[in-house]
């Protein structure tokens, strides 16, 4: 039997003041709009309209008619909208009659009648047609104001003025949000790194951070976070609770997944099915969706149904995506992706890379798609070696991973298809994916490793007589040779790989070793005959190759800059910078970028260094090149130190650090707690600095940086002569 009186508020309610105070200043009107709130399964959909509905002023002018039906129990048995009809004359205490209408008409008093969960109704009801008409008549009595939630993003009527909150359906919420839910909830402190782990994995959906936060209560953070990453979403369930779409998400799902809007069209879930595999969902999905799925009729109107039902949503840059707790559930519902769908969708990548759509063109284009696409291929790419794979796509995959070495993605993939295609006895290939895996290594600092992919790499070429692969062989020795301070065996393997590369007339080769040869110079502080070597490298890469001409100006840059020659290095960076933009390489752009934010650094003008080192670091991050983001944030860091912001300071540093360690820079990661240690030195914490300087120091010496290490054991010194001095004070 359901009550007049509407059920309270929600106890726990945030991240949406701004549609509670336009439902309320619309609600108060003299003609108020009626409301409808849409959206996915537990994105809150019901607690806004108890929200409204049990607000003071709403109380004040409606009284005692505010009316809240839930449809998911009313029309659960028989979905006819005469139930729905009769269950509001019931709560109304009205005469039951024939026309209920006509009943509803003479109402004096205004009136509030919240629909929720209208779906229930709607979705299963025969007679469409007639709840619409019923809808319109009610909207038109002028005391009734209808609030309607249901799922999905349309209205079941247009002919209605709907005040639509938002406009948009509701959405997720952000992190600062979530984590105030879930520590109001669970009573656990949002600054515990597990509790932040824990609900950046939920994504923002309101129902997954209520029914985690209720496991929090009796489960610790951490351990929750440790199960998750094991048993995912069936943990999203409230504790003690009976099944229910508000107290487990595996109902609130499924509710949507079993609607007659998903069913009707059989490729609906079909591409459900993939999609929740694709880890990028599908990026532009306007321009690449007919090319992607060819052989299904419907494309666009599938996926308007996945929008309709709120289980995808569109982001900012018109992808299709799905939030994380969603999206890990379906991959327990489909644990096999359908077999065509994916076929189309594996397809279309390959075709995208043999296409050569990840190289560089003047508008940027292609490196877009490639950055948007990147995990969607690795996923396709990994689960294509796991079959019987042509040569031709394998040459794709390996292409497809030199693309991820130039936009620092991982490795993963290189080193499973190395495997692959050394058992398929492909001798060029299986040499050419050694020869990348030993450039990865070497953008990482691991030099020993890099070393010894390059000498495997180059006596299978060798084998093969493949005198271009081992001169580019010969040429990387060089560079790691020139890069663990090696120089005088850098110059032999670098004038011995420009020979064979002139023997055999390709010039591009020859350019890039007398680039490196130029590197080795700067290196040495020979820094005239740098710009001899370089100026002549750019002159050979201008009629081959305009990204080699714009690396040697900027190296040129580099060295003007080194030479304190600020005002002539700016010129030749900006220069380059240009080049680089109107070639579509944003990472050499970037890079330039970051060199002018150093030189403003360098010249104490520290507000426009942030401008320049914050705008690279953005470029970075949107073509995912860590290393280089990491590099800006550790020189923020270093302008907050030397302008004395030290608590800000060891924020940036701190994570610099972190990505440092995730992509396994260990001398980046060793420099930022170098800093570390010296802001503790100079904030007067010398234990605290200690620990710091010590674990910098053995980096350092792990991976034979003897300067850097020496420099923190003069820090230690310094550090334990004031630990010694604060001793004997305190003992007199």
């Amino acid at each position: 039997m359901l009550s007049a009186i509407p059920p309270p508020s929600p106890s726990v309610f945030m991240g949406r003041d701004d549609l509670v105070q336009e439902g309320i200043a619309n609600l108060l009107a003299d003609s108020p709009h009626s409301i409808i709130i849409m959206g996915f399964g537990g994105m809150g959909k019901t607690s806004l309209a108890l929200r409204l509905l049990n607000d003071l002023a709403i109380q004040a002018k409606y009284e005692a008619h505010r009316y809240f039906i839930p449809c998911d129990i009313v029309c659960n048995v028989e979905s006819t909208v005469e139930v729905l009809l009769q269950t509001i004359i019931k709560l109304m205490q009205l005469e039951l009659t024939s026309d209920a209408v006509k009943q509803l008409y003479a109402i004096s008093k205004p009136t509030i009648l919240v629909f929720d969960n209208f779906e229930t109704l709607w979705d299963n009801s025969g007679d469409q047609y007639r709840i619409q008409m019923i809808l319109e008549q009610l909207n038109s009595m002028k005391q009734i104001t209808l609030i309607i939630t249901m799922r999905g993003t349309v209205a079941p009527i247009n002919d209605v003025d709907w005040l639509i909150l938002p406009h948009s359906g509701l959405s997720s919420l952000n992190e600062s949000i979530s984590l105030d839910i879930f520590s109001t909830i669970s009573r656990h402190a949002i600054n515990e790194k597990a509790v932040k782990e824990l609900v950046k994995e939920l994504d923002g959906w309101p129902l997954a951070i209520m029914l985690m936060a209720c496991q929090a209560k009796n489960l610790a953070p951490k351990k929750l976070l440790k199960s998750w990453y094991k048993e995912k979403t069936l943990l999203l369930e409230k504790p003690g609770a009976q099944s229910h779409r508000l107290s487990s998400i595996d109902i609130s799902i499924k509710i949507t997944l079993q609607s007659p809007l998903l069913l009707l069209k059989p490729n609906t879930l079909k591409l459900l099915s993939v999609m929740c595999y694709l880890p990028d969902g599908i990026p532009t999905w306007d321009s690449v969706i007919y090319k992607m799925l060819p052989r299904v009729p419907e494309q666009t109107l599938i996926i308007s149904r996945l929008l309709q039902s709120g289980i995808i949503y569109q982001d900012n840059k018109e992808g299709l995506k799905l939030l994380s707790p969603i999206q890990e559930y379906l991959k327990t519902y489909f644990p096999k992706p359908d077999t065509d769908i994916k076929s189309q969708i594996s397809l279309f990548y390959m075709n995208e890379i043999n296409n050569n759509s990840l190289r560089y063109s003047s508008s940027g284009g292609k490196r877009k798609f490639g950055v948007l696409h990147s995990k969607n291929i690795e996923w396709i790419s990994y689960r294509l070696l796991d079959n019987d794979i042509s040569e031709k796509h394998l040459t794709a995959i390996y292409n497809f991973c030199y693309f991820q070495h130039l936009i620092w993605d991982s490795d993963r993939l290189l080193k499973k298809m190395i495997l692959i295609v050394n058992r398929k006895n492909m001798q060029n290939l299986y040499a050419s994916a050694l020869l990348l895996l030993s450039k990865r290594y070497l953008l990482i600092n691991q030099h020993k490793l890099a070393q010894e992919h390059v000498y495997k790499a180059m006596k299978n070429f060798e084998n093969i007589g493949h005198s271009l692969g081992a001169a580019q062989c010969l040429r990387k020795l060089g560079n790691i040779l020139q890069m663990t301070d090696q120089y005088s065996e850098a110059t032999v393997k670098l004038e011995k790989a420009m020979q064979i590369f002139e023997n055999i007339g390709h010039s591009l080769g020859a350019a890039q070793c007398l680039q490196s040869l130029g590197d080795v110079l700067q290196m040495t502080n020979h820094y005239s005959e740098v710009t001899v070597k370089l100026e002549k490298a750019m002159r050979m890469f201008e009629n081959i190759d305009t990204l080699g001409a714009a690396q040697c100006l900027q190296s040129l840059g580099d060295v003007l800059r080194m030479t304190d020659q600020y005002s002539e290095a700016t010129v030749k960076l900006n220069k380059a910078m240009q080049m680089f933009e109107d070639i579509g390489d944003s990472l050499g752009a970037a890079q330039c970028l970051q060199s002018l934010g150093s030189i403003l650094q360098m010249t104490d003008q520290y507000s426009k260094a942030t401008v320049k080192l914050k705008k690279a670091m953005q470029m970075f991050e949107n073509i995912g090149h860590s290393l280089g983001a990491a590099q800006c944030l550790r020189s923020l860091g270093d302008v907050l130190r030397m302008t004395n912001h030290y608590s800000e300071a060891t924020v940036m540093l701190e994570k610099a650090m972190q990505i440092f360690e995730d992509i396994g820079d260990s001398l980046g990661a060793a420099q930022c707690l170098q800093r570390l240690g010296n802001i503790l030195q100079m904030t007067n914490q010398y234990s605290e600095a200690t620990v710091k300087l010590e674990k910098a120091m053995q980096i350092f010496k792990d991976i034979d940086d003897s300067l850097e290490a020496a420099q923190c054991l003069q820090g230690l010194r310094y550090c334990q002569d004031h630990i010694d001095k604060a001793f004997e004070s305190s003992t007199l």
